[in-house]
């Protein structure tokens, strides 16, 4: 985080951290695009090794970190799966392009995905852990990659170590990035002209019922609060 804080109308940040704005992009959109886009784009592409005709799952689908990855991996030209426990979410997770979403409320959906992908996922976005993570380490590809940001969900379940020894799968923690790494995020923003979700812009004096919001996990996308 910057030294004085956020949320201000004015801050410091040391000239070498300053980007110029992608053009495509309003004021509004830049501003939902740093932390959680970097955080999505090390995930995607440095620990999960995306690239064209890759199959990739990403949970929790409607979180700023999340839609980036989802964003960035289509881009990429992967074929995307998401699971999120609203239906309304998997809905618009759809026509944003994701090939297929399920929901984790419903019965038996770890058998169900993985008859829809048997072959199982070159990649795994996760910012959940909790009570899935063991079975979700389950429907790696060989070889394939379980790359981990958050634990939203609470410590993870039991895995399957010889499963995943055996398939010469790969667990990897991921968090933010650095410089070279933004850099690069934005270039490939700017590249494939990709534009922020946004669930909402506020006024400042809405920024405790924007935050409660995201605890609720009722948005879908990022939260823009408008400082002036």
């Amino acid at each position: 985080m910057p030294t004085p804080g956020t949320l201000a109308e004015y801050i410091t940040v040391p000239t070498h951290r300053l980007h110029e704005q992608p053009p495509h992009l309003s004021d509004e959109q830049a501003a939902a695009l740093p932390l959680a886009a970097l955080t999505a784009f090390r995930a995607v592409f440095r620990k999960g090794e995306v690239a064209t005709s890759k199959k990739v799952l990403i949970t929790g689908i409607g979180g700023g970190v999340a839609l980036f990855a989802l964003q960035f991996t289509l881009a990429a030209g992967a074929e995307v799966y998401v699971n999120s426990g609203s239906d309304e979410k998997l809905e618009k997770a759809r026509s944003l392009g994701a090939y297929f979403g399920i929901n984790y409320h419903q019965d038996k959906w770890f058998k169900a995905l993985q008859e829809k992908n048997p072959s199982g996922f070159d990649a795994i976005i996760d910012g959940a852990g909790g009570a899935a993570f063991g079975e979700l380490t389950k429907m790696l590809a060989p070889a394939g990659n379980m790359v981990v940001y958050g634990t939203t969900a609470g410590q993870p379940s039991p895995l399957h170590l010889p499963r995943l020894f055996f398939s010469q799968g790969a667990i990897k923690g991921s968090t933010m990035g650095n410089d070279e790494e933004f850099r690069d995020m934005v270039a490939w923003v700017s590249e494939k002209q990709i534009v922020p979700v946004i669930s909402s812009v506020r006024p400042f004096e809405e920024v405790i019922s924007a935050f409660d919001e995201m605890a609720e996990g009722k948005q879908f996308g990022k939260l823009v609060i408008k400082i002036a």
